[in-house]
């Protein structure tokens, strides 16, 4: 009997599926995590959706168990596993996830007649809750940022009863630029931020000490403070932002040092929910959470 169309396309992934061939997204996915437990997560998309378009090439993210990269050993023999299964034409490329990180502040307000705990050991509740809901709920591919769980999930804290949770987020990215070097930086938060919501942590730029900053209208700026703590415009166009993609590009950029081992740069989501794209990774951290436990007697 002729096989139909419907038995057809119900039947064609499976086949492919049973040769054990990368011809789609989830193909990849499934082979890598099937083959390698030290995996946590995967995705794969086509040169055709990179950022700048990169045709006959399939880009591969590996997130591993317990770790933010894979090893470079890691991913070449990832690469080697998946390469005879990949369609003639195509090149697997291994590629780091890039990780956008939420930064909260959190308010509790809790019920301190029906509570003996502290507003330390409430504060200590959030971070936790802070942790395990970033464990839980983002820190993989494709996992989406919910402001209404996040905010539930405070709510729900156990050592006290929580009257309501105040909560706002910034996006940051971390980036370490090379030094004395004139580079230009893409930075993508792949979702719409709120104009004149960019900010950085301290950099030395011409000498002094300075920060980024958005005029509001597209551009970005490098700022500085004088000896009254007055905002002085050191250089009123370092790049660009696309309020619209939440992209950053600094163009010419040049700087002696930083703060840190990396430069963090924060804008404010216009959605409170975030969503990743590609090889973009969500995550939260309690060590750059801020949060306040405030008691009220009820």
């Amino acid at each position: 009997e002729k096989e139909s169309i419907e038995s057809i396309k119900f039947n064609a992934p499976r086949n492919f599926q049973t040769q054990n061939r990368a011809i789609v997204k989830n193909d990849y996915e499934r082979i890598i995590t099937t083959e390698n437990s030290d995996i946590q997560s995967v995705t794969a998309f086509g040169g055709e959706d990179a950022i700048p378009a990169v045709y006959g090439k399939v880009f591969i993210a590996l997130k591993p168990v317990g770790a933010l990269q894979s090893t470079a050993n890691k991913k070449a023999k990832s690469r080697t596993s998946i390469l005879d299964r990949t369609p003639l034409g195509v090149d697997p490329v291994m590629i780091d996830p890039v990780y956008t990180y939420i930064i909260p502040t959190v308010k509790v307000y809790y019920n301190r007649t029906v509570s003996s705990a502290t507003t330390s050991e409430v504060e200590s509740a959030a971070l936790t809750a802070i942790t395990n809901f970033s464990t839980n709920n983002i820190e993989q591919f494709d996992s989406r940022f919910r402001f209404s769980r996040f905010v539930r999930a405070l709510d729900n804290l156990t050592v006290a009863e929580v009257l309501n949770t105040d909560a706002s987020i910034k996006m940051q990215r971390k980036i370490i630029p090379l030094l004395s070097a004139t580079q230009s930086i893409s930075i993508l938060f792949n979702n719409p931020i709120k104009e004149s919501t960019i900010e950085s942590t301290q950099f030395v730029f011409e000498t002094f000490n300075c920060f980024l900053d958005d005029d509001g209208l597209g551009t970005v700026r490098v700022y500085r403070f004088d000896d009254t703590n007055a905002k002085v415009i050191q250089k009123s166009n370092i790049g660009t932002v696309n309020y619209t993609t939440g992209e950053i590009i600094l163009s010419n950029f040049n700087i002696a040092s930083f703060v840190g081992t990396q430069l963090q740069i924060n804008a404010v989501p216009d959605s409170l929910d975030v969503t990743p794209a590609r090889e973009q990774i969500l995550i939260m951290q309690a060590s750059d959470a801020s949060v306040t436990a405030v008691s009220e007697f009820e």
